[in-house]
């Protein structure tokens, strides 16, 4: 039976398994792996991998645009700052 497993460093691979289950699958060697964790996820077909990577990857995207653009606030607002002298 054929997976494509889909890891979040950007890479899809072809896979032969053994079996699945709902929630694992089973390498020919015997080794285990769950269907969906932090790292990886496995998929039917190549294009299902390649949509949940591009889900996962917009969202990381996402999210370091918002800390982007929080920094560069904090910058701004660094940038505006003026010393206060006291005469």
């Amino acid at each position: 039976m054929i997976k494509y497993e889909a890891i979040i460093t950007g890479e899809i691979r072809k896979l032969e398994i053994k079996k699945e289950t709902d929630s694992f699958i089973v390498f020919k060697d015997g080794r285990r792996s769950a269907k969906n964790s932090s790292y990886c996820s496995y998929y039917d077909t190549f294009e299902e991998a390649k949509q949940w990577l591009i889900a996962y990857l917009d969202m990381r995207i996402q999210k370091y645009q918002s800390s982007l653009d929080q920094a560069k606030r904090k910058k701004q607002r660094v940038d505006n700052m003026v010393v206060e002298i006291k005469e």
